[in-house]
């Protein structure tokens, strides 16, 4: 899964901060307590702040080509998406408000820039869903895959 803006949001920053605070908010409501990322070089601090950390063991001390080989990414991680210990109360406070609140209109400021944002996070017949289960069915769905050699474009 990923989180992507769209070009009519570019320089806005919502990709980069909004969306990464609503996909924080939304993780506990389905029992996740880690998030893993893939930064870009400027959204690295950005990262920090939210709480993630560097993930070391991967490629050169957290970095590597991705997703093409003039572009950088740096590998984080986030272990306590639940209690964000590590990150800024100004970005620990913003996420715990959409917990809080997770349909809401926020009037967001950035670069001097005010954005209406519509949050509608909260997930529905969250009741009849349960993270054990989805992982057990998509385990049995790859181990049902099978790979055709033929389909394989090596070149």
């Amino acid at each position: 899964c990923g989180l992507w803006n769209s070009r009519e949001i570019a320089g806005y920053g919502v990709g980069s901060i909004f969306l990464s605070r609503a996909c924080v908010a939304i993780a506990t409501q389905i029992g996740l307590k880690t998030l893993f990322a893939l930064c870009a070089p400027y959204t690295v601090n950005m990262g920090f702040n939210s709480g993630y950390i560097i993930e070391t063991s991967i490629g050169n001390g957290g970095t590597f080509y991705y997703p093409k080989l003039d572009l950088i990414a740096t590998t984080m991680i986030l272990k306590d998406a639940d209690t964000l210990n590590l990150a800024i109360d100004e970005e620990r406070n913003a996420v715990f408000s959409l917990r809080k609140y997770l349909n809401v209109v926020k009037h967001e400021v950035l670069r001097k820039k005010e954005i209406e944002i519509h949050y509608q996070i909260e997930i529905p017949n969250l009741e009849k869903w349960n993270l054990k289960d989805v992982i057990a069915k998509a385990n049995k769905n790859q181990n049902k895959q099978s790979i055709n050699v033929g389909d394989l474009n090596l070149m």
